[in-house]
């Protein structure tokens, strides 16, 4: 019950971005994003991948912010 609550109270923060390819990445990854220039520093969960098969293709990376518990 407590993690249902804590999951549907709490805002929550998700980001997406584009990238080379980085084939060790898989979903439910955590990583660590530090982009002072778009204000968007700490932990992320990684949601969902989608790759293009082409050459010189681009990696779309979904992923939620890890929070902390605030009680």
């Amino acid at each position: 019950m407590d993690k249902l609550l804590y999951n549907h109270l709490i805002a929550v923060e998700t980001i997406s971005f584009s990238s080379m390819p980085v084939y060790i990445l898989e979903p439910n990854t955590k990583i660590l994003i530090q982009d002072t220039e778009n204000g968007i520093i700490g932990q992320y969960i990684i949601n969902s991948i989608s790759m293009s098969l082409e050459y010189n293709g681009k990696m779309t990376v979904n992923a939620i912010k890890k929070k902390e518990k605030i009680y």
